[in-house]
């Protein structure tokens, strides 16, 4: 996807991280995040239907590709899943931001997240990252970690139906920020990984914030065509349950 029309337009604000929740175990100080936008374009999106003949009209749309990174500011390693549930909140203004719903299309590529009652098989019960899985990951005290995970994020540029209006972004600042919900584990399995891998650190899942970062949309975006949905843009391709 070409990113040159977009880039120069970004605003990144990755100056400061904010302290995501602490877990129920006030001793272990919870990781923060930074998140930058490291890509992104004006494109084409469209609503899928069943019908093939019967798709309604293209429109535009932003989309941005954005990578997190946690930093671990306490004196134990953490152990984090790294799987996560996403909340995205926006504002066109400086100041209180809002809850943004995200459009069909995208969400069906992000199912809600399951608890995780049992390890994957990739996972050793005996070590977290030996062997190498894309389940756990460890923060080393004062160290970071930049997520394998990229986030993709779409929002219409001037699109309304019956039943959304969003703000028309043209000529406009988009304000955007992500909360994060690592997966949760189930309370037996939690103490049971707590037990088995003190020696490599202590496990933790709980939710973080991250900075604002911000677009400057032009008045007239140019799109550079249609935009890409990922591997499961082909019919019959689902994305992978991550309760599993």
């Amino acid at each position: 996807m070409r990113t040159n029309r977009l880039i120069p337009a970004l605003a990144w604000f990755c100056a400061a991280a904010v302290h995501g929740a602490t877990a129920a175990d006030t001793r272990i100080i919870a990781p923060t995040v930074v998140a930058r936008i490291s890509g992104g374009d004006y494109c084409y999106e469209h609503n899928r239907r069943i019908e093939v003949d019967k798709q309604p009209p293209s429109w535009l749309a932003l989309q941005l590709k954005v990578q997190v990174a946690y930093h671990n500011p306490g004196t134990r390693p953490l152990i984090i899943p790294l799987e996560h549930a996403r909340v995205i909140y926006t504002a066109i203004h400086e100041g209180n931001m809002t809850t943004y719903k995200e459009l069909p299309n995208v969400e069906a590529l992000n199912p809600s997240l399951k608890p995780m009652n049992a390890l994957p098989g990739k996972v050793s019960p005996d070590n977290p990252t030996d062997p190498k899985n894309d389940y756990f990951a460890v923060i080393p005290p004062g160290g970071d970690l930049v997520s394998p995970i990229v986030e993709n994020l779409l929002f219409p540029i001037n699109h309304k139906v019956l039943f959304r209006h969003d703000p028309d972004l043209r000529g406009r600042k988009l304000y955007v920020r992500l909360q994060l919900n690592q997966q949760d584990l189930l309370p037996s399995l939690l103490t049971d990984l707590s037990d088995r891998w003190n020696k490599f650190g202590v496990p933790w899942t709980g939710s973080v914030m991250t900075n604002v970062m911000t677009v400057n949309v032009p008045q007239n975006p140019s799109p550079s065509g249609r935009c890409n949905d990922g591997p499961f843009e082909t019919p019959g391709n689902k994305p992978p349950d991550p309760g599993k």
